[in-house]
């Protein structure tokens, strides 16, 4: 039993990296320092559906499931997403508005990045 229930605490986590992913951008409104882990994330994530390599989290929920006498089978967004979360079929458009999404915060960032040092200099200026 502490193996289901670790297995699925890695699905938490699991989701909170995907939210990570889509919405991660927004943080470094705040704060510059969320730029590198989010464009790590964002690397990882990019590579694991163009490469197709195996999730490091999904290989380890895999493993405390086995631990528990259960037989696992297929990747996590297969699991639990499609169907789930996203309608079958509807793949394609969920991933093209996570890119927006992460445009559209990345442009936020630099736009008030610019916004603040014009601020900055103009101020000086004064």
């Amino acid at each position: 039993m502490p193996w289901l229930v670790l297995a699925g605490v890695v699905v938490v986590v699991h989701f909170a990296y995907l939210a990570f992913v889509a919405f991660g951008g927004f943080l470094t409104w705040r704060s510059p320092k969320w730029v590198a882990p989010h464009l790590a994330a964002l690397a990882a994530a990019l590579i694991s559906v163009t490469v197709h390599y195996d999730c490091p989290l999904t290989n380890l929920e895999d493993w405390l499931e086995r631990r528990d006498g259960k037989h696992p089978s297929g990747q996590f967004i297969d699991r639990y997403v499609k169907g789930h979360v996203v309608p079958h079929g509807h793949d394609g458009l969920v991933q093209l508005a996570i890119v927006l999404l992460i445009v559209v915060a990345y442009a936020g960032f630099f736009w008030r990045r610019r916004a603040r040092a014009r601020t900055r200099t103009d101020v000086k200026l004064a």
